[in-house]
């Protein structure tokens, strides 16, 4: 799968932030043959899913970190908003399947967004949103040596459901897929992303709250909206 270079250049800055040393990330391009890989997280009703693969140096490396981390997460002070920032290596609650109580892991700051952070975990492939209240410090390189568990990889045939999440799967694999390019989208395409459809009022009405475009968008409006905006329009 080819990223933007934008986006790519993105990500191998956050890899360097945390990492330092990046020169794991060849050798997990060209994993092939007979596999045995443990799901972390998947996208639902699509081929992709993330998953570590399974060999007697990453489930050591895996129950090594692990147990670390669960001596030391207690003791680690919390984080203040002013410490977090795009980038920030940190500790964080991950939660693979709703209603289980999550367990403290390394993840990075992706994002922003008021009180909350956007967090990746990279040891299981997933985005969570988490109250910057509830992070903590985690930036002693010696919890960064391990390189990330997961890493994504790609169905041959079929969809991803979730009851894969935490199962071992076993088959073959391919290697990395160069095959597929998504971005940037081609020409051919891009009015089918860019331009936005049109629906009927009627239709629309039913959502107040709606941003979609009618043709008789006013119909969509609070009339206290109505008479604020009437009353700007008479201002300037």
């Amino acid at each position: 799968m080819k990223l933007q270079s934008s986006k790519g250049d993105f990500i191998t800055s956050m890899l360097k932030d945390c990492y330092n040393n990046l020169n794991w990330l060849a050798a997990i391009m060209n994993i092939t043959g007979d596999s045995a890989l443990l799901v972390t997280n998947i996208f639902p009703q699509l081929p992709y899913f993330w998953a570590v693969f399974l060999t007697q140096d990453k489930y050591l490396a895996m129950t090594n970190l692990f147990h670390r981390l669960a001596e030391i997460e207690a003791h680690q002070p919390y984080l203040l908003n002013n410490e977090v920032k795009r980038g920030t290596r940190c500790l964080a609650q991950c939660v693979l399947i709703d209603d289980e109580e999550g367990t403290w892991n390394r993840c990075w700051v992706v994002d922003m967004v008021s009180d909350f952070a956007i967090v990746f975990f990279m040891d299981y492939g997933m985005t969570a949103n988490v109250p910057i209240s509830s992070l903590r410090q985690l930036n002693s390189d010696t919890f960064w040596l391990t390189p990330p568990l997961a890493q994504p990889f790609m169905l041959k045939e079929g969809c991803c459901s979730i009851d894969l999440v935490r199962s071992i799967i076993k088959g073959k694999t391919n290697g990395f897929c160069s095959n597929e390019k998504l971005f940037p989208i081609p020409n051919s395409q891009h009015e089918l992303w860019w331009t936005v459809p049109k629906v009927d009022g009627a239709i629309s009405t039913f959502v107040k709250q709606t941003t979609i475009p009618v043709e008789d968008s006013s119909s969509l409006k609070e009339p206290m909206d109505k008479k604020l905006e009437n009353m700007l329009r008479k201002m300037f």
